[in-house]
């Protein structure tokens, strides 16, 4: 009985995944940030341990920006965040 518990909260719960990705037909890395679970994840807070400066320019550092200085109330299932990096080449 509590494997069965156990495996159906995992079925149900929410799973966020952080991963580089490149989108079709562009040079450009990006970083997504999606919920892949069936509920919402609640009270998120996104956090980078260092700066980075998006095509590296100093003005767009990404650790300043608000999806990660702030805390979201609710990460709905399929939500998805991409943030451009830059250039795959340059990177």
């Amino acid at each position: 009985v509590q494997m069965i518990k156990e495996q159906t909260e995992a079925m149900s719960r929410p799973y966020l995944i952080v991963q580089p990705v490149v989108r079709p037909h562009t040079p450009f890395l990006y970083l997504k940030i999606y919920n892949s679970g069936k509920t919402p994840a609640l009270n998120v807070k996104l956090e980078l341990d260092k700066d980075f400066y998006q095509f590296d320019e100093p003005d767009k550092n990404l650790k300043a920006a608000s999806a990660f200085s702030s805390t979201f109330d609710s990460f709905a299932p399929n939500q998805e965040l991409f943030f451009a990096l830059g250039q795959g080449w340059f990177i």
